[in-house]
């Protein structure tokens, strides 16, 4: 199966925003931010005396987290868009086809095939099909096809392929 489409620049920022949505080390971060927060303040001596200014000192410091969070967000997709442009291939046409050993992607600039071990996570959602492998990041609007049906087989094929090959290469560990 293939496919050809146009990327843009809100494409990129968009799927950024679902792949930041979908990533388990956010909560890992939020976390250690939370922690790390709480550590400072009493390391710096702020030692509360109640359970009240406890509970105070940890709220405080989980909006701090949300808000370091939100900044690191921010960065990511200030940063995507900085990144963005049709001289290094992020946006403009591309070309995608489903192959036995892996995602093949060609854009004006560059062609790669992703091999599919190399295949970290394939998700959908309302306007993309993701496919995060070991070094590029595939984004593959919804607006490229001409159907739900369409768009839906394809991630299908794409999900597939990759099951596959993960079973394929578990066979040959056993």
């Amino acid at each position: 199966m293939e496919i050809k489409t146009t990327l843009k620049r809100m494409d990129v920022v968009l799927a950024h925003i679902q792949y930041l949505h979908h990533t388990k080390s956010n909560i890992k971060c939020f976390l250690l931010y939370w922690v790390g927060a709480i550590c400072l303040f009493y390391l710096k001596g702020y030692r509360p005396e109640s359970v009240e200014k406890w509970l105070s000192l940890i709220m405080y410091c989980g909006v701090i987290s949300v808000g370091l969070l939100i900044l690191v967000a921010f960065c990511i997709l200030f940063t995507a868009v900085l990144i963005s442009s049709p001289k290094k291939g992020t946006i403009g046409t591309h070309e995608f086809r489903i192959l036995d050993d892996g995602f093949w992607e060609k854009t004006e600039i560059k062609e790669t095939l992703t091999s599919w071990n190399k295949v970290r996570s394939v998700w959908i959602n309302d306007l993309f099909i993701l496919i995060k492998s070991v070094s590029y990041f595939h984004i593959i609007p919804k607006r490229s096809f001409l159907t739900q049906e369409q768009f839906q087989q394809f991630y299908e094929s794409i999900l597939s392929q990759w099951n596959n090959s993960k079973s394929h290469n578990n066979a040959h560990a056993l």
